[in-house]
Formats: structure tokens, sequence, C-alpha cells
């Protein structure tokens, strides 16, 4: 995807419409190929971007008479304006309640099918609030002993640069940390250690899902490939504090979320290996990160 239409994404994500509206006029004006394969999703984000509700049906209607009726984005358009249809039908209001909470729920769903979740979706899941009235009881709950303000040595990495496609889905890079000292225990969230002699270095990873259920991202076997000709996979059990893990998504969603390595101290990452769960599904693919 391009990097204009993830900012456009992210800016509907955000509640940002016109700001997203702006990103598409961008595209459309200055990087849309001609014909343009990304068309079904910027007619998509168009039309959710719009100010009102029949402003948005005007949208998927156009989307709907210029992609083929087997594009998952034609086939969500449709059962949304089905919806709308049948809750504007003149049918009694009991009877009309759930189209409406049906319609709502689908918008929900293809808003974030708009491929941007990127990081936004993952960073905006609940975190726990403390009230007033909450402050003597949480006092009495044992603490899980990880310091607090743990340092975020992350470097953020333009996704479209480091990026691998195969047949299960999209793989970006969106942000390293080398030597990173946040690193969890997910048994008992207590702060993980490196053995004697190494390093962890953690990679924050967004996928899109293009093959049905994908219940395991990235769907496929990861590795960091070291300057010594060494491939190592993710360490297990791991993860980094405050930040989400990699989340089973279905086709055309998306996920973000960290995996954390052990290497040597003295060794240096060349690359991100992407290779098939399956051998022959496809060539491995390399993400340079040195």
């Amino acid at each position: 995807m391009h990097p204009t239409l993830i900012k456009a994404n992210i800016a509907l994500l955000e509640g940002l419409p016109s700001e997203a509206q702006r990103y598409l006029q961008e595209y459309r004006s200055e990087v849309a190929p001609n014909p343009d394969p990304d068309l079904p999703l910027v007619l998509w984000l168009d039309a959710h971007s719009r100010s009102t509700s029949e402003a948005v049906v005007e949208g998927l209607q156009a989307l709907v008479s210029q992609v083929p009726p087997d594009n998952p984005y034609a086939r969500m358009a449709q059962q949304y304006l089905h919806d709308e249809a049948t809750y504007r039908s003149p049918t009694p209001p009991a009877i009309r309640r759930q189209p409406l909470v049906l319609a709502g729920l689908f918008t929900l769903i293809g808003v974030v099918v708009t491929l941007g979740l990127i990081a936004i979706f993952n960073q905006a899941q609940p975190k726990p609030a403390i009230s007033n009235d909450d402050t003597t009881q949480t006092a009495l709950v044992p603490t899980s002993g990880v310091p607090a303000n743990l340092p975020d040595l992350s470097q953020t990495l333009a996704p479209d640069q480091y990026v691998a496609r195969y047949p299960q889905g999209i793989l970006n890079v969106l942000a390293l940390e080398n030597a990173s000292q946040r690193v969890l225990k997910n048994a008992d969230e207590s702060l993980a250690t490196p053995i004697a002699g190494a390093r962890f270095y953690a990679l924050k990873l967004n996928f899109e899902c293009r093959g049905g259920i994908c219940d395991q991202p990235p769907e496929a076997r990861i590795s960091l490939a070291l300057d010594d000709g060494t491939q190592l996979e993710p360490r297990a059990g791991l993860s980094i504090s405050g930040e989400p893990a990699l989340q089973a998504v279905a086709l055309g969603r998306t996920t973000a979320g960290w995996v954390v390595f052990e290497i040597p101290l003295v060794s240096t990452v060349k690359s991100l290996v992407v290779a098939p769960r399956v051998a022959g599904d496809f060539e491995p693919i390399t993400i340079a990160l040195g």
C-alpha cells in the first residue's frame, strides 16, 4: 500500500475525515497510477471520510458501480447499502432496530478493514484507568515489580521501505529497538533479562491478512539474519512493556505488534528473513535492516 494511503487510513481511524480527504486528494493528483490497483480502497476511504450519512451512501454507490462485484470492498459496500436501505424502509421501530445495529457494526468493521490499522488501532487498546475511588483498593494490590518509565529506545522506520508481500499477507516493519530494556516475561509480567553476553532486539510489525483467517500472524517463519550468517527466530513468551502483540485477524484486517529476539552482544543484525511455513509456498524474502 502506498504511504499516502496509509496516512489517509490513519487519519480516518483517528477521527480526522478532512485530513483523510486531503491525503486522498494528494494521492489522486500526484501518485495514483492509471489504472490504479488500489482504487477500491481509495473509494472506500473516500466514502467513509465524507461528512454526512447521505454522502457516505453516495460514495459507496460509486464504489459498487466502479469495482467488480467479487471485490471485498464491493461486497462490504453492497452489504452496507443493503442494511441502510432496510433501516430506512417503512417498518415498525422494533423491526428496524436490528438493521440499525448491524449497519453501525458493519461500518466499524469496514473502517478497520481499510488496512491502516497500522500502529494506531493496536495502540488504542484500553488501558486500565485509576479513579479516585479506586486509589485505596489499588494500593492494596501487589505490583509486578516492573520499574516505571522504562526507556523507549525504539527507532521508527518508513513502512513502505521495509515490506514483504507473500500469498498469506503483507508484512511491514514499523520500528526496531536494539538492546531493548523494556522486555517483559508474559508468564508473570516481570522484567526479563537477556542471558550473559546477549541483548534483546525487538521489531514492531504490521501484518495485513490476505488469506481467509490468519490466526498465527504473520503466517510465515521470521528470523533475524546476523553478520556471521546465523539466523535466529523470535523468543517465545516475551513482550514489550505497554505495547501490543500481533493478534489473530481475518481477510483484509491488519494487526500491529512487537516481537522480541535475543542476539549476541557482538553480533550485528543484517536483515529480517520471511520464509514460508510450508516449503515451496513462496521464495524467502529478505528485508534489509542493517
